[in-house]
């Protein structure tokens, strides 16, 4: 089944009623996390992650998958994708109309360790989009760095038990 397009009027209406589901993906290399300072609404100039919304009949890791190939250019198996939270996610604003509204969003997080090769794919595919993104070192003092750093540090002692 293929997704209907909506405008931005429609979707807007659809973000006033329902909780939108999306995947998140926190990308690590050496210690250090990708992020991408949006541009547009709910967090319009913040420092995030990559991710999007779930399509109809998706798997958790497909929209991973699909969502890191469209944002960074990688291909990667949808089962190296680790889902490590669930997170209920109220913001003031939104980019649709009518803005001041807000949305809802139920963030399924996920994380994506890569190697030396996979980095090299990432940073030559973001070098053409002319994103504003950085590999941000996970050790510095950032209230939401510290916040996916207590997730991943959770994750590692649990797969190590």
């Amino acid at each position: 089944m293929r997704p209907y397009k909506l405008t931005d009027e429609e979707y807007g209406k659809v973000l006033d009623n329902v909780v939108v589901g999306c995947v998140d993906v926190v990308v690590l290399h050496k210690n250090k996390i990708l992020l991408e300072q949006r541009k547009v609404h709910p967090i319009k100039g913040e420092w995030w992650i990559f991710g999007g919304r779930i399509l109809i009949g998706e798997e958790l890791n497909q929209t991973a998958q699909r969502s890191v190939l469209r944002e960074l250019g990688l291909k990667a198996a949808k089962d190296r994708f680790i889902n490590f939270g669930t997170f209920n996610l109220i913001w003031p604003k939104r980019r649709e109309p009518v803005e001041t509204n807000g949305c809802h969003h139920l963030l399924i997080a996920h994380m994506i360790e890569i190697d030396d090769d996979e980095k090299q794919v990432v940073d030559s595919f973001l070098s053409k989009k002319h994103l504003q993104t950085k590999w941000h070192d996970l050790a510095e003092n950032d209230y939401f760095l510290k916040e996916i750093n207590s997730m991943i540090n959770l994750i590692n002692t649990s797969r190590k038990s």
